[in-house]
């Protein structure tokens, strides 16, 4: 039998998951959480079949609001399930302790990190990756290894945009600055060889490219702060009565 993976015990209302603790059935609901009636009789279904916690779904600030009498009337421990909007974290966890009972939350870190500088980063590297993908056809015939060149780039490019949306850490950061870095250099290397040409497209794709990197190397500088401000804007709301109103 395969051994058991070792892991810390977080305890969710009355339920122990982790550790030495046993396997619970956990499951989620499908009902629009905004719709408290539908989301509790969902809730109690779960529990008849044996299961020992819920995760709900809270994409919106309405949902979040809806929590609150979810939380009350629940049969069964709740988990807050965030992935888009890290202040709605906030605001479920403030349902929490209105509702008077313990608040869980499930949040993915990338998430929490994906500011606009991050978003932005985000989608003009797809666009770099989207035209250097879209060059390698077009230099197959006349140049086979820049084309490969430039599949590679495109590939490497989407996977490190794809890194910055699903990866705890930040180390993606570093391969974009690098990747981009070395995407700009070769270009106008290629342009004073002689080899390219200094055309619209390459000069739009290489603009691009250096706003993304400053938009990684400014999000890096604030990657801390970013977070602390959303909990200064959880005191601060909670000195004024709260966030949910």
């Amino acid at each position: 039998m395969r051994a058991r993976r070792k892991s810390v015990p977080v305890r969710v209302g009355d339920v122990v998951i982790g550790g030495a603790a046993e396997i619970v059935v956990q499951s989620m609901t499908k009902a629009d959480t905004r719709d408290v009636k539908a989301t509790l009789n969902e809730i109690s279904r779960l529990k008849d079949a044996n299961c020992r916690i819920v995760r709900v779904a809270v994409p919106t600030r309405e949902a979040a609001q809806a929590m609150i009498e979810i939380k009350k009337g629940s049969p069964l421990p709740i988990i807050a399930d965030i992935h888009y909007d890290a202040p709605l974290a906030l605001l479920a966890l403030e349902a929490g302790t209105r509702a008077g009972v313990p608040a869980a939350l499930r949040l993915r870190r990338a998430f929490i990190d994906s500011s606009r500088s991050v978003r932005m980063a985000r989608f003009g590297m797809s666009i770099s990756a989207t035209i250097h993908l879209a060059l390698a056809s077009s230099h197959w015939t006349e140049d086979h290894v820049r084309a490969v060149l430039f599949a590679l780039d495109g590939i490497a490019l989407t996977t490190v945009a794809i890194s910055s949306l699903l990866l705890r850490t930040s180390a993606w950061r570093a391969a974009a600055v690098a990747l981009l870095s070395a995407d700009v250099v070769a270009y106008f290397g290629y342009v004073v060889a002689g080899v390219e040409q200094l055309d619209a497209v390459g000069i739009a794709t290489k603009l691009v490219e250096l706003v993304v990197i400053g938009l990684v190397l400014v999000g890096s500088t604030h990657h801390v702060g970013s977070c602390g401000s959303w909990l200064r804007e959880l005191v601060s709301h909670k000195a004024n009565g709260g966030l949910l109103r």
